[in-house]
Protein backbone atom coordinates (compact mmCIF):
# COMPACT_ATOMS: atom_id res chain seq x y z
CA UNK A 1 0.00 0.00 0.00
CA UNK A 2 2.81 2.43 0.94
CA UNK A 3 4.52 1.65 -2.38
CA UNK A 4 1.36 2.60 -4.27
CA UNK A 5 1.08 5.88 -2.33
CA UNK A 6 4.70 6.76 -3.12
CA UNK A 7 4.23 5.98 -6.82
CA UNK A 8 1.07 8.12 -6.96
CA UNK A 9 2.90 10.99 -5.26
CA UNK A 10 5.74 10.77 -7.78
CA UNK A 11 3.23 10.76 -10.65
CA UNK A 12 1.51 13.90 -9.32
CA UNK A 13 4.89 15.62 -8.90
CA UNK A 14 5.92 14.70 -12.45
CA UNK A 15 2.61 16.02 -13.80
CA UNK A 16 3.11 19.33 -11.98
CA UNK A 17 6.45 19.69 -13.79
CA UNK A 18 4.88 18.95 -17.18
CA UNK A 19 4.13 22.04 -19.28
CA UNK A 20 0.84 23.40 -20.49
CA UNK A 21 0.66 23.25 -24.28
CA UNK A 22 -1.36 26.03 -25.92
CA UNK A 23 -2.01 25.46 -29.60
CA UNK A 24 -3.21 28.19 -31.95
CA UNK A 25 -3.65 28.04 -35.71
CA UNK A 26 -2.12 31.36 -36.71
CA UNK A 27 0.57 33.76 -35.55
CA UNK A 28 -1.99 36.54 -35.10
CA UNK A 29 -3.62 34.47 -32.33
CA UNK A 30 -0.31 33.44 -30.75
CA UNK A 31 1.59 36.72 -30.52
CA UNK A 32 -0.70 38.55 -28.03
CA UNK A 33 -0.69 35.41 -25.87
CA UNK A 34 3.11 35.18 -25.99
CA UNK A 35 3.34 38.84 -24.90
CA UNK A 36 0.84 38.42 -22.03
CA UNK A 37 2.56 35.28 -20.74
CA UNK A 38 6.14 36.50 -21.25
CA UNK A 39 7.04 33.67 -23.63
CA UNK A 40 9.98 33.82 -26.06
CA UNK A 41 10.25 32.42 -29.57
CA UNK A 42 12.24 29.21 -29.92
CA UNK A 43 14.55 28.42 -32.86
CA UNK A 44 13.08 25.81 -35.19
CA UNK A 45 13.93 23.72 -38.18
CA UNK A 46 12.08 24.22 -41.49
CA UNK A 47 8.72 22.47 -41.40
CA UNK A 48 8.48 22.44 -37.61
CA UNK A 49 5.71 24.29 -35.74
CA UNK A 50 6.51 27.80 -34.59
CA UNK A 51 6.89 27.75 -30.77
CA UNK A 52 7.18 30.09 -27.81
CA UNK A 53 8.23 28.87 -24.36
CA UNK A 54 8.70 30.17 -20.84
CA UNK A 55 7.64 30.11 -17.20
CA UNK A 56 4.20 31.47 -16.35
CA UNK A 57 2.16 31.89 -13.14
CA UNK A 58 0.71 28.42 -13.81
CA UNK A 59 4.08 26.79 -14.56
CA UNK A 60 6.07 25.97 -17.70
CA UNK A 61 4.25 26.69 -20.93
CA UNK A 62 4.69 25.90 -24.62
CA UNK A 63 2.74 27.93 -27.18
CA UNK A 64 2.61 26.45 -30.67
CA UNK A 65 1.34 27.70 -34.03
CA UNK A 66 -0.03 24.86 -36.14
CA UNK A 67 -1.08 26.78 -39.30
CA UNK A 68 -4.68 26.68 -40.49
CA UNK A 69 -6.81 23.63 -41.17
CA UNK A 70 -7.37 20.22 -39.57
CA UNK A 71 -4.42 18.49 -41.21
CA UNK A 72 -1.91 21.09 -40.03
CA UNK A 73 -3.49 21.17 -36.57
CA UNK A 74 -3.34 17.40 -36.21
CA UNK A 75 0.29 17.22 -37.32
CA UNK A 76 1.44 20.04 -35.03
CA UNK A 77 -0.47 18.66 -32.04
CA UNK A 78 1.08 15.21 -32.46
CA UNK A 79 4.58 16.67 -32.84
CA UNK A 80 4.36 18.96 -29.82
CA UNK A 81 2.65 16.41 -27.57
CA UNK A 82 5.33 13.83 -28.36
CA UNK A 83 8.06 16.39 -27.72
CA UNK A 84 6.77 18.03 -24.52
CA UNK A 85 4.40 15.49 -22.90
CA UNK A 86 2.06 18.23 -21.59
CA UNK A 87 -0.31 17.80 -18.66
CA UNK A 88 -3.00 19.82 -20.48
CA UNK A 89 -3.53 20.95 -24.07
CA UNK A 90 -5.33 24.27 -24.56
CA UNK A 91 -6.86 24.72 -28.01
CA UNK A 92 -7.07 28.49 -28.44
CA UNK A 93 -7.95 30.98 -31.14
CA UNK A 94 -10.70 32.57 -33.18
CA UNK A 95 -14.10 31.23 -34.19
CA UNK A 96 -17.04 32.35 -36.27
CA UNK A 97 -20.37 32.76 -34.49
CA UNK A 98 -23.31 30.57 -35.48
CA UNK A 99 -25.53 31.76 -32.63
CA UNK A 100 -27.06 35.21 -33.07
CA UNK A 101 -26.46 35.81 -29.36
CA UNK A 102 -22.67 35.88 -29.76
CA UNK A 103 -20.88 39.17 -30.44
CA UNK A 104 -17.32 40.09 -31.40
CA UNK A 105 -14.91 39.19 -28.60
CA UNK A 106 -17.29 36.83 -26.79
CA UNK A 107 -15.66 33.70 -25.37
CA UNK A 108 -16.77 30.22 -26.39
CA UNK A 109 -15.64 27.35 -24.14
CA UNK A 110 -17.32 24.33 -25.74
CA UNK A 111 -18.64 21.37 -23.80
CA UNK A 112 -18.53 19.36 -27.04
CA UNK A 113 -16.55 19.62 -30.26
CA UNK A 114 -18.11 18.07 -33.35
CA UNK A 115 -16.09 17.04 -36.41
CA UNK A 116 -18.34 17.95 -39.36
CA UNK A 117 -16.48 15.57 -41.68
CA UNK A 118 -16.54 12.39 -39.56
CA UNK A 119 -19.42 13.19 -37.20
CA UNK A 120 -17.21 12.33 -34.22
CA UNK A 121 -18.00 14.20 -30.99
CA UNK A 122 -15.23 14.98 -28.49
CA UNK A 123 -16.22 15.55 -24.86
CA UNK A 124 -13.16 14.66 -22.79
CA UNK A 125 -12.35 18.22 -21.76
CA UNK A 126 -10.68 19.78 -18.74
CA UNK A 127 -13.05 20.52 -15.88
CA UNK A 128 -14.26 24.11 -16.29
CA UNK A 129 -17.53 25.87 -16.99
CA UNK A 130 -18.42 25.46 -20.66
CA UNK A 131 -20.61 27.44 -23.04
CA UNK A 132 -22.23 25.33 -25.74
CA UNK A 133 -20.98 23.34 -28.70
CA UNK A 134 -18.34 24.04 -31.34
CA UNK A 135 -18.31 22.48 -34.82
CA UNK A 136 -15.07 22.07 -36.76
CA UNK A 137 -15.48 22.58 -40.50
CA UNK A 138 -13.03 22.27 -43.39
CA UNK A 139 -13.58 25.71 -44.94
CA UNK A 140 -14.59 29.17 -43.80
CA UNK A 141 -18.35 29.77 -43.56
CA UNK A 142 -18.68 33.12 -45.31
CA UNK A 143 -22.44 33.58 -45.76
CA UNK A 144 -25.04 34.05 -43.01
CA UNK A 145 -27.11 31.32 -44.67
CA UNK A 146 -24.19 28.88 -44.33
CA UNK A 147 -23.84 29.76 -40.65
CA UNK A 148 -27.57 29.22 -40.04
CA UNK A 149 -27.35 25.83 -41.73
CA UNK A 150 -24.43 24.80 -39.52
CA UNK A 151 -26.23 25.89 -36.37
CA UNK A 152 -29.38 24.01 -37.35
CA UNK A 153 -27.45 20.86 -38.28
CA UNK A 154 -25.11 20.68 -35.30
CA UNK A 155 -26.81 22.85 -32.66
CA UNK A 156 -23.45 24.59 -32.31
CA UNK A 157 -22.75 28.09 -31.03
CA UNK A 158 -19.65 28.65 -33.18
CA UNK A 159 -17.43 27.12 -35.85
CA UNK A 160 -13.70 26.78 -36.39
CA UNK A 161 -11.29 24.72 -38.54
CA UNK A 162 -8.91 23.00 -36.11
CA UNK A 163 -10.35 22.09 -32.71
CA UNK A 164 -11.72 18.62 -33.51
CA UNK A 165 -8.41 17.61 -35.09
CA UNK A 166 -6.48 18.60 -31.96
CA UNK A 167 -9.03 16.98 -29.64
CA UNK A 168 -8.65 13.73 -31.60
CA UNK A 169 -4.87 13.74 -31.07
CA UNK A 170 -5.33 14.52 -27.36
CA UNK A 171 -7.77 11.62 -27.04
CA UNK A 172 -5.26 9.30 -28.72
CA UNK A 173 -2.56 10.37 -26.23
CA UNK A 174 -4.98 10.34 -23.24
CA UNK A 175 -4.30 14.01 -22.46
CA UNK A 176 -7.04 16.35 -21.19
CA UNK A 177 -7.85 19.40 -23.30
CA UNK A 178 -9.50 22.75 -22.85
CA UNK A 179 -10.85 24.68 -25.84
CA UNK A 180 -11.23 28.47 -25.67
CA UNK A 181 -12.30 30.46 -28.72
CA UNK A 182 -13.19 34.12 -29.21
CA UNK A 183 -15.66 35.34 -31.79
CA UNK A 184 -14.17 37.26 -34.73
CA UNK A 185 -17.27 37.38 -36.96
CA UNK A 186 -20.96 37.31 -36.07
CA UNK A 187 -23.68 35.00 -37.35
CA UNK A 188 -25.23 37.70 -39.55
CA UNK A 189 -21.89 38.96 -40.90
CA UNK A 190 -21.00 38.19 -44.52
CA UNK A 191 -17.31 37.58 -45.11
CA UNK A 192 -15.59 38.14 -48.46
CA UNK A 193 -16.04 34.95 -50.46
CA UNK A 194 -12.32 34.47 -51.11
CA UNK A 195 -11.11 35.27 -47.59
CA UNK A 196 -9.40 31.90 -47.08
CA UNK A 197 -7.30 32.47 -50.22
CA UNK A 198 -6.03 35.86 -49.08
CA UNK A 199 -3.95 34.53 -46.19
CA UNK A 200 -1.05 32.12 -45.91
CA UNK A 201 -1.37 28.95 -43.77
CA UNK A 202 0.10 30.79 -40.75
CA UNK A 203 -2.58 33.48 -41.07
CA UNK A 204 -0.32 36.23 -42.42
CA UNK A 205 -1.65 38.18 -45.39
CA UNK A 206 -0.76 37.04 -48.89
CA UNK A 207 0.03 40.55 -50.09
CA UNK A 208 -0.14 39.82 -53.82
CA UNK A 209 -3.49 38.06 -53.65
CA UNK A 210 -4.89 40.62 -51.22
CA UNK A 211 -4.04 43.52 -53.53
CA UNK A 212 -5.42 41.66 -56.52
CA UNK A 213 -8.63 40.82 -54.66
CA UNK A 214 -9.09 44.43 -53.52
CA UNK A 215 -8.66 45.69 -57.08
CA UNK A 216 -11.19 43.24 -58.51
CA UNK A 217 -13.63 43.29 -55.55
CA UNK A 218 -13.62 46.90 -54.29
CA UNK A 219 -17.07 46.42 -52.74
CA UNK A 220 -15.50 43.95 -50.26
CA UNK A 221 -12.90 46.40 -48.93
CA UNK A 222 -15.13 47.65 -46.05
CA UNK A 223 -15.79 44.02 -45.02
CA UNK A 224 -12.05 43.29 -45.02
CA UNK A 225 -11.34 46.36 -42.90
CA UNK A 226 -14.07 45.39 -40.44
CA UNK A 227 -12.79 41.81 -40.22
CA UNK A 228 -9.26 43.04 -39.49
CA UNK A 229 -10.52 45.31 -36.72
CA UNK A 230 -12.74 42.62 -35.20
CA UNK A 231 -9.97 40.04 -35.39
CA UNK A 232 -7.58 42.27 -33.45
CA UNK A 233 -10.21 42.84 -30.76
CA UNK A 234 -10.91 39.10 -30.51
CA UNK A 235 -7.23 38.13 -30.18
CA UNK A 236 -6.67 40.74 -27.46
CA UNK A 237 -9.72 39.49 -25.58
CA UNK A 238 -8.41 35.93 -25.81
CA UNK A 239 -4.98 36.94 -24.53
CA UNK A 240 -6.54 38.76 -21.56
CA UNK A 241 -8.86 35.87 -20.60
CA UNK A 242 -6.83 32.73 -21.25
CA UNK A 243 -4.28 32.83 -18.38
CA UNK A 244 -7.06 32.97 -15.78
CA UNK A 245 -9.02 30.20 -17.48
CA UNK A 246 -5.96 27.94 -17.55
CA UNK A 247 -5.31 28.58 -13.85
CA UNK A 248 -8.98 27.79 -13.16
CA UNK A 249 -8.78 24.54 -15.14
CA UNK A 250 -5.64 23.44 -13.32
CA UNK A 251 -7.13 24.34 -9.94
CA UNK A 252 -10.29 22.32 -10.61
CA UNK A 253 -8.25 19.25 -11.58
CA UNK A 254 -6.32 19.07 -8.31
Amino acid sequence: MWYMVKQTHRFVESMSDAPILILTAIRLEAQPLAERLGLTAEPREPGEPECYTGQTPFGPCVLGVSCMGPRNASSAAATLIDRHNPQLVVIAGLAGALSAALQIGDLVIPERIIDSVTGKVYERAASIKKTGRLVTIDRVATRPADKRDLQDRYEAAAADMESAAVARVCETHDIPWLCVRTISDTADQRLPSGIDRLVKPDGSADLGRSIGYALTHPHDIPALIRLGRDTRLATETLADALPGLISQALGSST
